[in-house]
């Protein structure tokens, strides 16, 4: 009976993982830091860009040294996480990198009207998305990426609500609503999007309250209101409406 192939994955939504067949692999933190760059690439790196981002503070031979350091230590475990060649870098093809789950469900077109319904699987799939792109890595070579994630994600969420919600699926546009707002309570589209799907279900109560949770934080964070145009939406689904 033929031995199944290793399946190593990395994490990086919500902290770094290495695991292979599904068992946390013991890194140090040149090689996570190394697997971690590197997952945030698309397709091979020259060694000199590597190593010299992840070393900057250092003289090019040294940082090649560590490179190599940080390469030996990433496929120690026997597996070949990383592919070099004399002139670049990658992760291998094989390896499962969960960003991509992210940027897979963002592609789908959750408008209104276009597409599948949302079933439960995607619904919960979907609120799991409230993740910070490694939260324990401070690198210019992470920030930039790491508020691209966190606005793909945002949109999706919002977008899914509003479309769950059209579709009658009213506690599944509340709970990705919720979801939306935990990453950023003070998005007034995520707290809308939360707003409409009360208010679709018939909850005035929960509605006024989302609302008046909303403005209250945004007077304290900012000393700012809600939009116009948010005050008048609620106002008319008080009546009956739609926000």
């Amino acid at each position: 009976m033929d031995t199944p192939a290793p399946l190593p994955a990395v994490q990086v939504l919500g902290g770094f993982a290495l695991t292979i067949n599904d068992r946390p692999v013991a890194l140090g933190q040149g090689a996570r830091r190394l697997i971690a760059f590197l997952a945030l690439q698309r397709g091979p790196c020259r060694r000199a860009f590597v190593a010299g981002t992840l070393w900057p503070d250092t003289t090019d031979r040294k940082a090649a040294a560590n490179l190599r350091t940080a390469l030996w230590r990433a496929n120690s475990a026997g597996v070949a996480v990383v592919v070099a060649t004399p002139s670049t870098v990658q992760l291998d093809p094989t390896v499962e990198i969960d960003r991509y789950r992210l940027e897979r469900l963002a592609a789908v077109p959750y408008e209104a009207g276009t597409g599948e319904r949302l079933d439960s699987r995607s619904v919960v799939e979907l609120s799991g998305l409230c993740e910070e792109l490694l939260p324990e890595f401070d690198e210019a070579w992470v920030i930039a990426e790491r508020e691209r994630c966190r606005q793909l994600a945002l949109h999706t969420l919002e977008a899914a609500a509003r479309r769950a919600t059209a579709e009658g699926r009213h506690s599944d546009g509340v709970m990705l609503a919720l979801a939306a707002i935990r990453w950023d309570p003070l998005r007034e589209s995520a707290t809308r999007a939360l707003v409409e799907a009360h208010l679709a279900q018939g909850n005035l109560a929960d509605a006024e309250r989302a609302y008046a949770q909303y403005a209250t934080s945004l007077a304290a964070e900012l000393g700012a209101e809600p939009h116009p145009d948010f005050a008048l939406a609620m106002r008319r689904g008080g009546r009956g409406g739609a926000a």
